[in-house]
């Protein structure tokens, strides 16, 4: 059951779901005249957002997108542990 309110209360305002393409939300021109014209596009969704910023305020997504590539000694370390795993088993085989 849900609580009552009480009489003299006002009814909340529902909310009303904001339409996904509204641009509302990208920077004002007084934002732009306050802060810079430093902005940046999203590579995610293309819509245009200030330049410092990590997370798209349109999308969600992450504006820097991260080097899938891992770093020279990952790789470098990776070998050597393997070569020293078939090195022992091929020593033990023998």
């Amino acid at each position: 059951m849900l609580p009552s309110r009480p009489p003299d209360e006002p009814p909340r305002p529902r909310r009303i779901p904001q339409d996904p393409d509204d641009d509302d939300l990208g920077p004002s021109p007084q934002d732009l005249e306050r802060f810079g014209d430093d902005a940046q596009d999203c590579p995610s969704c293309g819509k245009q957002v200030f330049a410092d910023t990590e997370v798209c305020y349109h999308c969600g997504k992450p504006m820097r997108k991260s080097d899938p590539t891992p770093p020279a000694w990952v790789l470098i370390a990776s070998g050597l542990v393997i070569a020293a795993l078939v090195l022992a088993f091929v020593l033990r085989v023998i």
